[in-house]
């Protein structure tokens, strides 16, 4: 389990390095706004409680979102 977690932490930052290379004009904020890393609300960005969320989810919604993206 660990070693997938890991896995798949790595793999979010890679995707999270190449959309900040791509979009060079997005703030930071903006791309994890855009591949739904955090949410926002009324104009207001916040973190869901997912502090247990494990990163192979996390990484399957980043992935679905980034081919939304393209």
């Amino acid at each position: 389990m660990i070693t997938n977690r890991q896995e798949s932490n790595r793999e979010i930052l890679k995707i999270l390095s190449d959309a900040v290379e791509k979009y060079p004009e997005m703030r930071f904020s903006q791309i994890l706004l855009a591949y739904k890393v955090v949410e926002m609300e009324a104009n207001q960005m916040y973190w869901e409680d997912e502090f247990y969320l494990e990163s192979s989810i996390l990484l399957e919604r980043i992935e679905t979102r980034g081919k939304e993206l393209v």
